[in-house]
């Protein structure tokens, strides 16, 4: 019984890890989406007298975007901490289950097969 309960709390830590991968991945495509979005903002943007609307529109943009950089960075940093700690439980749990399997029927079900 021990063995089902240790695999189904791996196979649910397994599923939160993509999770947080799938997560990850939505950060960097944002990241990437905002850097094309400000080079062709930036680019196609002639030099403008400072006191220019467009140019004050430009500088608010710029600091609205680096604050949500600023916070992409900080769930970007939660994210890989519980994963780290998710890929240790995960680590444990088959260890554990190894040492039940090969207690129970004298084989490790996690090492490879192959010579």
């Amino acid at each position: 019984m021990m063995l089902v309960a240790s695999s189904l709390q791996l196979y649910r830590l397994i599923a939160r890890k993509s999770d947080l991968d799938f997560q990850l991945l939505q950060i960097t495509n944002a990241r990437m989406r905002i850097t094309s979005i400000l080079d062709r903002l930036f680019t196609n943007q002639p030099d403008l007298d400072p006191n220019n609307a467009a140019v004050i529109a430009q500088e608010q943009l710029q600091e609205r975007v680096q604050r949500q950089e600023k916070n992409m960075d900080a769930l970007t940093t939660k994210i890989q901490q519980e994963k780290a700690s998710i890929e240790e439980q995960i680590n444990g749990l088959r260890k554990n289950i190894s040492q039940g399997i090969k207690n129970a029927f004298g084989a490790n079900p996690f090492q490879s097969q192959g010579g």
